[in-house]
């Protein structure tokens, strides 16, 4: 039986961001050097807040969207399943999703959020998954 894709990925959809900062921003903004970690959404404006104006690059993340990309990267024909906030941040990650080659259902896939930094799984049918060799799935869905 021929499949249209390699892999179907479903997971949340982020946005990597690296910003080069110096010893003393980390020690004004409290940041253990080193270390990723987890802060609630308050803290994570605050940290952007206290970043804007640094120069800084992005790509398209999260572990199952990862996957999917390195995939892609290797030759394999992948397709990502998530959804993205109805804002600039959604329309960056469309972007570089469409730019790396990995097709995706995001164009369909937007919702309107209270605030920026947010995404979400979408879930997905069985006529959908017919069409792929293998499935990787991380995260929540609704």
């Amino acid at each position: 039986m021929t499949k249209k894709y390699k892999v179907f990925g479903i997971g949340n959809a982020l946005v990597d961001m690296e910003f080069e900062v110096s010893e003393s921003f980390l020690n004004d903004n409290k940041v253990e050097k080193g270390l990723m970690t987890l802060v609630e959404r308050e803290r994570q404006v605050e940290l952007l807040n206290s970043l804007d104006g640094i120069q800084h690059k992005r790509s398209c993340g999260g572990s199952a969207a990862n996957t999917i990309i390195a995939g892609a990267q290797l030759g394999a024909n992948n397709y990502y399943s998530c959804k993205v906030a109805s804002d600039e941040t959604g329309e960056f990650y469309y972007k570089d999703m469409k730019e790396i080659g990995v097709h995706s259902n995001i164009e369909n896939a937007r919702f309107e959020v209270d605030g920026p930094y947010h995404s979400r799984c979408r879930s997905y049918d069985e006529y959908v998954l017919r069409n792929y060799f293998y499935i990787f799935k991380r995260g929540n869905y609704s």
